[in-house]
Order: structure tokens, then C-alpha cells, then sequence
């Protein structure tokens, strides 16, 4: 729990006066890549999962018969790696028809 203070510099009890500065300890944080292939993953989740933390979100729609349209079958950052503000994640998304697309999340032109 980020909001969670896990220690302070002063001792419980300890008498102070006003304007004394407290200095208190939370956890860091660290994000982790989950895992987009468990099933549970939506295109729509993974965009708001790339907003949330600033990511770089590079979907493509992959031609499959094999899987179900809509599933994720490929992510290019691993399970449990540390998510960094800034970097790409690509992901791959099976789909029925023949048709392959490209999309991004931010506005740029694709060559």
C-alpha cells in the first residue's frame, strides 16, 4: 500500500514542538508488467494500462485461427519486468479475417 507509512524518524511518544519537521518512510512502489496472455486481458484494458503508466502501446491484429478473435497472444515486455514511464509495449491481438492492423496509442505517422 503506497499510503502506507512503514516507519518514522521520531519515536512513538515522543514529545515536540510546533514547526518540527517528522520525517515519514512508505514503501516504493514498483509496477510489474502482468501477464497479458492469461486470458483475462482486453485490448481495452491493456490502453488504459499503457495511459495509466505512460507506456508506448503498439497493438497489432494478427491473423489466427487457432485462437479466439480478441485474444492476446503476444506481449513484448515479460511478465514481472519493472514498468518504466516512456517505454513501448507491443502487443499482438488474434483476429478471424485475413485483415492485419496496426494501431498506436499516441498520435504519430506510421511508415
Amino acid at each position: 500500500d503506497p499510503e502506507k507509512i512503514i516507519k518514522q524518524d521520531l519515536e512513538v511518544g515522543t514529545q515536540v514542538a510546533k514547526g518540527t519537521n517528522i520525517t515519514l518512510y512508505i514503501p516504493e512502489v514498483i509496477v510489474k508488467y502482468p501477464d497479458f496472455l492469461d486470458g483475462t486481458w482486453t485490448e481495452a484494458r491493456i490502453e488504459e494500462f499503457c495511459d495509466e503508466y505512460e507506456l508506448k502501446c503498439n497493438i497489432t491484429k494478427v491473423s489466427n485461427s487457432a485462437e479466439s478473435d480478441g485474444t492476446i497472444i503476444y506481449q513484448s515486455r515479460n511478465k514481472g519486468d519493472k514498468v518504466v514511464s516512456g517505454a513501448e509495449l507491443n502487443i499482438r491481438i488474434a483476429q478471424k479475417s485475413g485483415e492485419t492492423k496496426t494501431e498506436t496509442t499516441e498520435d504519430e505517422v506510421i511508415d
